[in-house]
């Protein structure tokens, strides 16, 4: 059941489930219809607090929201209001660039940061896809490395809500994210404030996001680490999130372990 937090600016909902520490979720820009596999495998460790980004979701986007810095700053008062301990920051795609932007504004609500295929650096290599030019359905599709599992999760029709969510959410995006496409020129400058724990993991057969594009973080975050997924496309989280989600649990594990000692 989605819960809401009422902000000054609008309301930012969200829905938690598991127990034990908490850890915060960004979704990426398609969100596909079900249960995620990847927050239920969090949920077995963690309480999951799924954020709906501004704009996604149950979250309205006040019509001034024009940058993702702009969303990351109404995101980062959400948080606030969870009133939570520090905790990991785990991002999707869109919302890997969210996450980030969010770190940089403030890093002391985050204790671990998880960027999953983040959007938001210009590759040195090839383009971040243009969204624009896809049919909501072909753009779903094309974050997957094998075709079947698109099939999986969001079967051989999408029904007609799904579609309303995917419009107002290439809305959103289009609307902060659009020119230039999928980055800010200013992020990869800024990510060296992040100074939390940070590991960035990638599919190796990403099509949405160039995986070479993982080189262009680690030259901006020399210190965060580097995981490629085989076999995995955009979506790490529908078609890899077991092995995700042990990825997360060890690295967050890992740095508690050496936050003890």
């Amino acid at each position: 059941m989605k819960q809401v937090l009422e902000l000054a600016t609008a309301p930012v909902a969200y829905s938690v489930q598991g127990g034990g520490p908490p850890v915060i979720v960004l979704h990426r820009d398609v969100v596909c219809p079900g249960d995620s596999p990847f927050l239920a495998a969090l949920a077995e460790h963690y309480e999951v607090y799924a954020i709906d980004l501004p704009g996604f979701g149950a979250s309205p986007r006040p019509p001034w929201i024009r940058k993702v810095t702009q969303l990351a700053t109404l995101t980062l008062h959400g948080i606030k209001a969870l009133d939570l301990p520090t905790c990991p920051l785990i991002g999707l795609g869109f919302g890997g660039w969210v996450a980030a932007d969010v770190a940089t504004q403030d890093n002391s609500l985050v204790g671990e940061l998880v960027l999953v295929s983040p959007w938001g650096v210009k590759p040195t290599n090839g383009e971040i896809g243009d969204f624009v030019l896809y049919s909501l359905e072909e753009w779903a599709s094309l974050g997957f490395h094998d075709p079947s599992n698109y099939i999986t999760y969001c079967g051989d029709g999408i029904e007609p809500d799904v579609l309303r969510k995917w419009d107002a959410a290439r809305e959103t995006v289009s609307a902060v994210a659009w020119k230039p496409i999928g980055h800010s020129r200013q992020l990869a400058a800024m990510l060296g404030l992040i100074s939390v724990p940070t590991v960035v993991v990638w599919g190796a057969d990403d099509a949405i996001v160039p995986p070479g594009c993982a080189r262009d973080w680690a030259v901006a975050m020399p210190a965060a680490t580097t995981v490629v997924i085989e076999e995995a496309g955009h979506q790490v989280d529908l078609e890899a999130p077991v092995r995700l989600g042990r990825i997360v649990h060890e690295f967050i594990s890992s740095n508690r372990t050496l936050e003890v000692k």
